[in-house]
């Protein structure tokens, strides 16, 4: 037994003695304490043993885990990561986020979790990485309150400046609270802390996974076509229907406002308006001709360059029909166009996309039936055909009647620049179509006494570059 523990026994004995020179001896023997396991003289005393047993309880009681650690254990750490958890899953999910966010923020949430819990246990079974345990933990709620103050810069989003600073201005308080605390030093004192291999892990895949999630955030509120691995499909329609919508209505032509995007059901309509257009006024007849011709030219884009619309696409893989609804100045619904899923598939799957010959064959049928008509100013429209086995849309014109002076300025380069120059001015549904079919576009122009005078070829490679 060492002396130590011998004069600790001594110390509770009735038989004991203090000298100034050596401390507590035995009364019998007046020197320090000789016997080995057991002192046949010992006598109790009571009330030294009681005092004894007060002190040795007060020192447990200091270290024990009470007070304001407790508090920050189990409502800053636990609770706060509970809470933090719950919410950001919640908030997470409730935002369509795609695999990609999804993944990185588990891992974020999970690393922040993982920590407040062994934060608590380490504490409890005082282990010399507990308070390495707790740094990290203040070390994740800053560096998470320094992504807020970034995401709220970046989306110009100042309500999240008050919960950012919170996070910061706890962080600094908790921290101060680790360094300074007595408590915390009985438990844990600083010669016996160490910061292991795991708390170090933890904190780097922490680290990474936020700078990889703040980094993404950043990149969609910058991005006018994020990714669809940022969101799932129908959340990725939803935020670009909503952002659009923000900025409409608005002008797209002379007389044309596109009003609003709707999703409705299994479609996602756009509703555009005519402000100066009548239902009442103009009839049927020529909103169904123009539906049919709108929904060749959709196509027709969007063979040109399936990728050229990510919002489109998606709609389509989604299975969404894109429907185009044109109203006039009262909101009476002129026409309605409605591309599909097979629609879209079909249309990209050729070589080239090109509308039924047929329909372009009975709309020149049609059209003949109203000729002869003024066309180009004094000139009259006298037949429409298709030619060299329909690739070749002819116009016959009859320049009007004029002096042999007045026709000698009419040349070809004349026509030529006029018919450049006045090319949307021409368009009609037949052209539209031959457009879409990539075919040439003849003007013959006829005397007025039928002499043939001039040709004009509109060839794509022309009118292609004039769009």
């Amino acid at each position: 037994m060492e002396m130590s523990e011998k004069i600790k026994i001594c110390s509770t004995c009735k038989n004991r003695e203090f000298n100034p020179e050596c401390g507590t001896v035995c009364s019998f023997t007046k020197d320090k304490p000789s016997f080995e396991e057991v002192c046949d003289k010992y006598a109790a005393d009571e009330a030294q043993l009681s005092k004894e047993a007060s002190k040795a309880e007060a020192l447990e009681e200091e270290k024990s885990i009470s007070g304001w650690l407790a508090f920050f254990l189990w409502v800053g750490v636990g609770l706060g990561a509970l809470i933090s958890v719950i919410m950001g899953l919640a908030q997470t999910f409730g935002q369509g986020f795609g695999w990609f966010f999804t993944s990185t923020y588990l891992i974020m949430m999970g690393s922040l979790l993982v920590t407040a819990i062994l934060t608590i246990i380490a504490f409890y079974k005082r282990n010399s990485n507990a308070v390495a345990l707790a740094t990290t933990y203040i070390a994740m709620i800053v560096l998470d309150g320094v992504m807020s103050l970034v995401i709220a810069a970046v989306s110009e989003d100042s309500s999240m400046y008050p919960q950012a600073f919170r996070q910061l201005c706890w962080g600094a308080i908790w921290f101060s609270y680790l360094r300074q605390s007595s408590k915390v030093e009985l438990i844990v004192p600083i010669l016996t802390r160490t910061w292991n291999k795991l708390e170090k892990f933890i904190l780097a895949l922490y680290i990474l996974s936020l700078s990889i999630f703040t980094l993404s955030i950043v990149y969609v509120h910058q991005s006018d076509n994020p990714q669809n691995i940022f969101f799932t499909d129908s959340s990725y329609i939803n935020q670009n229907i909503a952002e659009a919508n923000k900025e409409l209505p608005i002008n797209i032509a002379d007389g044309i406002v596109l009003q609003r995007i709707n999703r409705e059901q299994n479609a996602v309509v756009y509703i555009y308006q005519f402000s100066n257009v009548y239902l009442s006024e103009t009839g049927t007849d020529y909103w169904i001709e123009n539906a049919s011709v709108n929904r060749h030219e959709i196509l027709y884009e969007l063979y040109k360059d399936p990728n050229s619309d990510a919002f489109l696409t998606t709609c389509f893989k989604e299975g969404y029909n894109v429907i185009y609804r044109y109203n006039d100045a009262v909101s009476e619904t002129l026409y309605t166009v409605t591309i599909t899923p097979d629609d879209y598939k079909k249309a990209l799957e050729g070589k080239s996309y090109k509308c039924p010959i047929s329909e372009l064959s009975d709309l020149v049928y049609r059209y003949n039936l109203q000729l002869p008509t003024d066309y180009m100013g004094d000139a009259s429209l006298r037949r429409i055909y298709l030619a060299k086995n329909d690739s070749e849309l002819v116009y016959v014109v009859r320049l009007p009647q004029m002096s042999l002076d007045d026709m000698s300025s009419i040349t070809t380069s004349y026509l030529k620049e006029y018919v450049s120059s006045n090319w949307s001015d021409l368009y009609d549904s037949m052209i539209r179509l031959a457009i879409v079919n990539q075919m040439d576009i003849c003007f013959e122009f006829n005397t007025y006494s039928g002499i043939e005078y001039a040709k004009i070829r509109m060839t794509p490679e022309i009118y292609n570059k004039m769009e």
